[in-house]
């Protein structure tokens, strides 16, 4: 957070234009320190477009937080600039997580509302066949999504 206050400070002060590497380390030592709220505000302050890499991450530190509907549309402007599909980015994600209720919750949400409905199914069959019930709230957001 020191970072961040400091980084403000020199750029309102000294008029610092900031280089894409140095808004990239301060972007990601954010995500580092799990201040995600801090790491949007930069976001939405800077305008900056960050790496891939630090998108992706940013996406998971979002959804740990509940922060679910942000990270959709953060998949959204990957998805658009065809950087990575949203099923990809979450399934690197759940490979590199252990699966918990609640994660797959916020997973299948997400697919749900992100229109990859056919994506929330494959992912419920994945997680059935490990032995994971994620819940009886999954199942009627799926039937409702379906009937749409």
């Amino acid at each position: 957070m020191f970072s961040l206050w400091f980084f403000r400070w020199l750029c309102s002060t000294f008029h610092y234009k900031p280089d894409y590497v140095s808004l990239n380390l301060l972007f990601g030592s954010l995500l580092d320190a799990r201040a995600v709220k801090a790491a949007k505000g930069f976001l939405d302050s800077t305008g900056f477009n960050p790496a891939v890499t630090l998108l992706e991450r940013y996406v998971k530190c979002l959804c740990k937080d509940g922060l679910v509907d942000e990270g959709i549309k953060v998949c959204t402007l990957l998805k658009e600039k065809k950087l990575r599909s949203l099923l990809e980015l979450y399934h690197q994600g759940m490979r590199e997580s252990e699966f918990d209720v609640v994660r797959v919750q916020c997973l299948i949400r997400a697919l749900c509302e992100g229109g990859e409905v056919s994506q929330a199914y494959e992912l419920l069959k994945k997680v059935l066949k490990q032995g994971l019930d994620p819940g009886h709230a999954v199942y009627p957001q799926l039937i409702s999504i379906w009937l749409r």
